[in-house]
């Protein structure tokens, strides 16, 4: 669980950071700003799934969503 929320903060701050570079709403921001202060995997993701700039959508979805996609499948003893 501790390796899944170390990715998670990194993810989210490049999000952040990319967000504040496009210009996204300040509003957004401080959503993705509050996911990644989250200690609950799980809520983190859940509280952002659309706060995310159209720029960064892969395919028209969510790359925070697809990575808690692919972290799910992970035991906590993977990571």
């Amino acid at each position: 669980m501790v390796a899944r929320l170390k990715i998670t903060k990194t993810k989210f701050s490049t999000i952040i950071e990319f967000a504040q570079k496009v210009g996204a709403p300040p509003k957004m921001i401080k959503t993705l700003g509050g996911a990644k202060k989250e200690k609950h995997f799980e809520k983190a993701f859940q509280s952002v799934k659309d706060a995310v700039p159209p720029a960064l959508l892969i395919n028209g979805h969510n790359p925070l969503l697809l990575l808690h996609s692919a972290l799910s499948g992970i035991s906590p003893t993977d990571g």
